[in-house]
């Protein structure tokens, strides 16, 4: 029985994907009980052949090739090939705890859950710093429950779903955008029926200042412009009368999105303005959702709908 599939993208990190790879061998898990899936989203350097060279001497490992697609396409791929019961995204420049996964299988197994969240452990310049104890840490709720409790942290990467609940539900990454993460999580949480939050401090994060999480990008603002009207849309198609929770998270990814906005030139902020407004129905959200900053400042960019990087 293979209990865990480990999904690692990978695309341009040949200085870390050895040891991101080597991290996720050094496990107390019998090797015929998890896999190690690569998927190679069409690199340009020599990632994929150093996984290749290290998979020649495990079974569990598997490498994927495809043309670059982007993240969310890489761990797609990934998910659609994958055998164990539950699933977990890794990214390929970070790494996890050695001797792991069978504290988290156990749990997840004992427990029957559909989804673990964990802690991780920001590294800034060779300097490990470990995230403080989440909120409703060693608590068992539904996904919908813990959405409703706290603003969630959306990092795909913290959180081993039930690898049933994510192909029945039919939930993907959004292809071709940044911050899918913060489209996809808010989803997946609504299908779980049994979460469980644990203060293990297991994933490695590092802060590349070159990764596309660190660099400034235009396209960001506009992208989270997507993710807040998926949110949206979601949210309608449901018809859960308790799915107010979303307003929240719809609101904290509009304002990512005009802090991105902040850092653009004139001609692309007068673009992202003129989307923001063909979508004006995202205010009628901010102003529903929990807190009076948020209703204060739906209220006012209803009001003045073009001054909204301004507000």
């Amino acid at each position: 029985m293979i209990k865990l599939s480990i999904i690692i993208p990978v695309f341009n990190v040949e200085k870390y994907i050895e040891r991101c790879i080597t991290s996720c061998i050094n496990q107390n898990l019998p090797e015929n009980e998890y896999e190690i899936i690569v998927v190679n989203d069409g690199s340009p350097d020599n990632s994929p052949q150093i996984a290749e060279n290290i998979a020649k001497n495990y079974k569990n490992i598997i490498i994927i090739h495809r043309i670059n697609g982007g993240l969310s396409a890489a761990r797609n791929t990934g998910l659609k090939v994958a055998k164990g019961e539950y699933v977990w995204f890794v990214d390929s420049d970070d790494w996890i705890e050695t001797n792991c996964l069978k504290q988290l299988t156990d749990t997840l197994l004992r427990e029957n859950l559909d989804a673990l969240v964990i802690n991780g452990i920001r590294v800034i310049n060779d300097e490990f710093r470990p995230n403080p104890p989440r909120v409703l840490t060693n608590k068992t709720m539904s996904g919908k429950e813990y959405l409703n409790n706290t603003l969630v942290n959306c990092a795909a990467v913290i959180t081993i779903y039930k690898r049933s609940i994510l192909i029945n539900n039919e939930l993907w990454f959004m292809e071709g955008i940044y911050h899918e993460d913060a489209e996809f999580t808010p989803r997946a949480y609504h299908y779980i029926k049994k979460i469980s939050i644990k203060n293990f401090h297991f994933y490695y994060n590092l802060l590349n200042a070159a990764s596309i999480t660190q660099t400034i990008n235009p396209k960001k603002g506009f992208d989270l412009i997507k993710v807040a009207c998926s949110l949206y849309n979601f949210q309608q198609g449901i018809q859960d009368k308790d799915s107010s929770y979303y307003n929240k998270y719809i609101a904290s990814v509009v304002n990512q999105a005009l802090n991105n906005a902040i850092i653009m030139d004139n001609n692309n902020l007068n673009l992202f303005i003129s989307e923001l407004l063909k979508h004006r129905y995202l205010f009628s959200s901010i102003i529903k959702s929990k807190g009076i900053i948020y209703k204060l400042e739906g209220t006012l960019f209803k009001l003045f709908p073009r001054k909204c990087v301004t507000i």
